[in-house]
């Protein structure tokens, strides 16, 4: 009953504005979807090429799918034509393939970007602010392999300019705490924060936390400060820190 109550006053409303012609607007039909290429046999394709070290023809492949590209392949593409690999070195043609695929929301690309700008490329000066704009994009989306770190060391770095220490201690932690690959250089970076006075108070007992974790984790460097904080002479010594480290960890998480 309602139904037709609803319909009856459309009816009338539509009559209303158009005296004597009742025009219904049809549901909006979309286009059916164009079928997808074959993106998993190609990508199956480019792989085996370069676990064969077979660039040339890797590269190939993927000229020819042209605009069919995903976002894969252009992080792929993009690499081959820097690194110049099976294909004619050419930074701007890399830069435009890596951006695409970075526009698609492909976070290893803007991490490619980001080192790119960040050490400069070629013909391009290093440009921080431009990498930093890639690494935060890139966390936006949510990847967030070793960025942690590498937010930290563009924060400490003091030619970016939002470089903020309080900020490189908070993305070093967040990196330590998450065990990022590379976690153990980020605590060797906040050991050597706080074993010097250039941007914070000197924390010796912090410094040889941070330390401590880098140490645990089988960072080289960070296990020849530890020896050097630790007061140790040799590999043996070294060895005999573990209750230094226990209390070194405790100092830094307040146990």
């Amino acid at each position: 009953m309602l139904y037709r109550l609803i319909l009856t006053v459309l009816i009338l409303c539509a009559y209303i504005s158009s005296p004597g012609q009742v025009t219904f607007v049809a549901p909006l039909a979309f286009p059916a979807a164009a079928p997808k290429p074959d993106e998993p046999e190609r990508m199956g394709k480019v792989r085996e090429y370069l676990k064969n070290n077979n660039e040339s023809a890797a590269c190939t492949l993927l000229e020819t799918a042209g605009t069919q590209l995903n976002g894969f392949e252009k992080q792929y593409y993009g690499q081959l034509l820097f690194s110049g690999k099976g294909v004619q070195h050419n930074i701007p043609k890399a830069i435009t393939i890596l951006k695409e695929a970075a526009h698609l929301g492909f976070g290893a690309a803007m991490i490619e970007l980001g080192d790119w700008h960040y050490n400069g490329t070629g013909k391009f000066a290093p440009n921080i602010d431009s990498a930093a704009y890639w690494y935060f994009k890139a966390f936006s989306v949510g990847y967030k392999n070793n960025l942690m770190y590498t937010l930290g060391n563009l924060f400490q770095d003091k030619n970016y300019c939002n470089h903020n220490i309080d900020n490189a201690i908070l993305w070093y932690s967040l990196s330590i705490n998450s065990n990022e690959a590379r976690s153990a250089l980020a605590a060797e970076k906040l050991g050597d924060i706080y074993n010097s006075n250039v941007d914070i108070v000197m924390y010796p007992d912090k410094a040889k936390g941070y330390y401590s974790i880098s140490y645990e984790r089988r960072n080289e460097s960070g296990c020849l400060k530890m020896k050097k904080i630790s007061g140790a002479a040799n590999k043996k010594d070294l060895e005999n820190v573990d209750n230094d480290i226990l209390k070194n960890l405790q100092t830094i998480h307040g146990d």
